[in-house]
């Protein structure tokens, strides 16, 4: 749905993380309304959470320049995990579940991945290929078709494994 507010002049929407709207619009005056403007298709983007990554519902990821860190919440007690990851995909689960089966990654990475249980908490961390220090470089999703991060939201640039 679409929410007008008079006062601000502004239109908001209710959408999910990753689904697009078609916005089109017309300026009107005492004359009339003019002509309706060709459909513009906006995409919703997630707000960063305070590791510079996203919350996803079922994982978390954070990123630093030189890594990104995908975060699966376990079931209490389950420590049987399997972590396989290329410089392109990862491949994560449990014995009897699996997390992500080949998900392609949003960019290339070294081809080992570090990971541990911390708090319950499965944390596979991917160094990444090409260092990101600026803002118009972080990555805005953790896989290829994951749902993207507001990156005009994030710091200039990130801090730094050394200085973190």
């Amino acid at each position: 749905p679409l929410t007008y507010n008079a006062t601000e002049k502004t239109a908001t929407a209710a959408t999910t993380p990753g689904s697009s709207i078609d916005i089109r619009a017309r300026a009107s005056n005492v004359r009339g309304a003019g002509p309706w403007s060709a459909p513009l298709q906006a995409t919703a983007l997630l707000k960063p959470n305070a590791f510079h990554g996203g919350d996803c519902g079922e994982f978390s990821w954070r990123q630093t320049p030189e890594t990104v860190t995908c975060v699966i919440e376990l079931p209490r007690g389950r420590k049987d995990v399997v972590v396989e990851a290329t410089r392109e995909t990862l491949s994560a689960g449990l014995g009897d579940v699996l997390f992500f089966d080949g998900a392609r990654l949003l960019r290339p990475v070294a081809p080992e991945a570090r990971w541990e249980i911390v708090d319950g908490a499965l944390h596979i961390t991917l160094e990444k290929a090409v260092p990101t220090f600026r803002r118009s470089d972080h990555w805005d999703r953790l896989f290829a078709t994951g749902p993207r991060v507001d990156t005009a939201l994030l710091p200039l640039s990130l801090p730094s494994i050394a200085s973190g």
